[in-house]
């Protein structure tokens, strides 16, 4: 997260308010209080997702593919080990996947594990 200085203005976009403004290390809003737009940036924030549509359904195939190793070796769904993560390259390696291919299945699983 970037650090706001003095004069730093946020931008507006559809997901988030008006700017806000940091004037001598405080934060001042020109249209209320600045805990009310500091809750307003929190809330649109949580509504904001970043990735791109492809990524997140990447996220969901490399998903269903863990779901599908978790289930052929017998561990629970969530034993995120370094075993576990070796055995799902190894599997995915055994299954012809391209190296590129494993690490992007690799970060989706990891990124979709940290969301649970």
């Amino acid at each position: 997260m970037p650090v706001l200085r003095r004069g730093d203005v946020m931008g507006v976009t559809d997901d988030f308010p008006a700017p806000i403004e940091v004037v001598a290390g405080e934060i001042v809003s020109p249209e209320g209080a600045a805990l009310d737009r500091l809750a307003a940036l929190d809330e649109a924030a949580e509504r904001h997702d970043p990735r791109p549509a492809n990524t997140l359904r990447s996220y969901a195939s490399d998903w269903r593919a863990w779901e599908q190793f978790v289930t052929e070796v017998g561990i629970p769904l969530e034993a995120a080990t370094v075993g576990s993560f070796g055995a799902f390259v190894a599997w995915l390696a055994r299954d012809g996947k391209a190296p590129s291919t494993i690490g992007r299945r690799v970060a989706g699983v990891t990124v979709t594990l940290r969301e649970r």
